[in-house]
């Protein structure tokens, strides 16, 4: 009897886990949960990071850095703010801390995210707007690159205290690495050929439309 109950807790344990793991933060570039975005080969191109849950975990803390391939990539940023101001970020207005760090070393780039909210909040099932960021990718190569997580980083938390570690409970991610495709700029003389196209069709199509004043005139006259 004694062994049947510790194989039912057993049981019920890898059940609990198997259940858990199945809870994970989806990070993505845009509002359909995509996992891999493209940037043209210039200055201030927008890289717009989103965030949901596949079953809608509840964050009160996040601590998490993101790996650049290029040490002068990220320029700019913007992020959830703390005052009663909605931008239409994850968790603004409920964010008792907000900051978003850009470290450059020598390769690469580590955007570091560091939230603290006042009230547990949600993730949801639909991803939303998290932060954005200004990117100039003029001196990358066109190629495809990838973003990774510093997996030393906490990532996002719950309210919960492991009492082994007394560390909140961490929630696990469903995806640690972004795919980033850099594109040509279009080349001016392709700009000038599509303008001139397009003027053509317009001149084509006015000459086909009858001109309504001379008409009028020749009546009159006649």
């Amino acid at each position: 009897m004694k062994n049947f109950r510790l194989s039912l807790i057993a049981l019920l344990l890898l059940l609990a886990i198997q259940t858990r793991s199945d809870a994970d933060v989806i990070i993505a570039f845009d509002s359909a949960g995509a996992a891999e975005s493209s940037i043209r080969q210039a200055a201030n191109q927008k890289l717009n990071f989103f965030v949901s849950s596949n079953a809608a975990d509840r964050v009160l803390g996040i601590e998490i850095g993101f790996l650049f391939p290029s040490a002068t990539l990220v320029t700019a940023s913007d992020i959830g703010t703390t005052s009663s101001e909605d931008r239409g970020f994850y968790a603004d207005t409920n964010l008792s801390t907000s900051s978003l760090f850009v470290f450059p070393f020598e390769g690469d780039t580590e955007v570091f995210v560091d939230q603290e909210l006042t009230n547990v909040q949600a993730l949801g099932v639909t991803p939303q707007r998290w932060f954005e960021l200004t990117i100039d990718a003029s001196a990358l190569a066109i190629g495809d690159y990838v973003i990774t997580l510093d997996p030393s980083t906490p990532g996002f938390n719950t309210d919960q205290i492991d009492p082994q570690t007394r560390l909140p409970v961490p929630i696990a991610l469903a995806n640690t690495t972004f795919n980033l495709s850099v594109t040509a700029v279009p080349e001016p003389s392709t700009t000038s050929f599509f303008a001139i196209t397009g003027l053509a069709l317009i001149w084509c199509v006015r000459r086909r439309i009858p001109d309504r004043t001379k008409q009028r005139c020749k009546c009159s006259v006649s």
